[in-house]
């Protein structure tokens, strides 16, 4: 397991264990988006499941106090433009929530704060 120290001091694995199944088995693109969409729906599909783990274990680790998108991406390493897709299909999946809370991104503008389910949401 590899795991990546978060600007908060704590480590995150990127998976709980080696041989665990993704928690989301593909990415998609609208029959209407154009074919580069497409194309990179295909490529980060076998990378969902890391993505997710990593999010999902950042999220647990900061509990109540839930994280910005940009809070993840500081924590977990991983670009904004990977994160911010993943966030509303887990919340289907139930592993996070949407706390109905919203604090300043790095931008200035509100961010939802996003909660692992299971983390006294």
């Amino acid at each position: 397991m590899k795991e990546k120290q978060n600007s908060f001091g704590f480590n995150v694995e990127s998976r709980l264990h080696a041989d665990d199944p993704p928690m989301f088995d593909q990415a998609r693109a609208r029959k209407t988006d154009p074919v580069t969409s497409h194309e990179a729906a295909e490529k980060i599909t076998p990378h969902l499941g890391t993505i997710d783990d990593t999010i999902y274990k950042a999220l647990l680790e900061v509990g109540e106090m839930g994280a910005t998108s940009d809070q993840i991406v500081k924590m977990t390493g991983i670009k904004y433009r990977s994160v911010t897709p993943r966030l509303k299909p887990m919340c289907k999946k139930g592993l996070v929530v949407d706390s109905g809370e919203c604090r300043n991104g790095d931008s200035g503008r509100q961010q939802i704060i996003w909660r692992a389910k299971g983390s006294n949401e």
